[in-house]
């Protein structure tokens, strides 16, 4: 996550926590801790998600022709599908 996106979110639990401190009515008790719990798993979630797409980014195949591919699964019904045969009266 970007240093902006980070500097936002403690900017945002921080001030759920003081409102929780000074006891605003909407923050008090149960409704303020979970938000700031929601908020840190969202985090938990981002960076575990912004780690995958990098991996993934990593592990990109080297060729881009799907012909030339190993890897690509073919589903069983296109692999059933006869071929097709020209009319020869056309």
């Amino acid at each position: 996550m970007s240093k902006i996106t980070l500097s936002v979110l403690f900017i945002v639990i921080g001030g759920i926590i003081g409102g929780m401190y000074m006891e605003v009515p909407y923050l008090t008790g149960g409704p303020g801790a979970f938000i700031v719990m929601a908020l840190v798993y969202s985090f938990v979630v981002a960076k575990r998600e912004a780690a995958l797409m990098s991996l993934a980014l990593e592990q990109r195949p080297k060729t881009t022709d799907v012909r030339f591919r190993e890897d690509v699964i073919v589903p069983e019904w296109l692999q059933s599908v006869p071929q097709v045969k020209p009319n020869p009266a056309s």
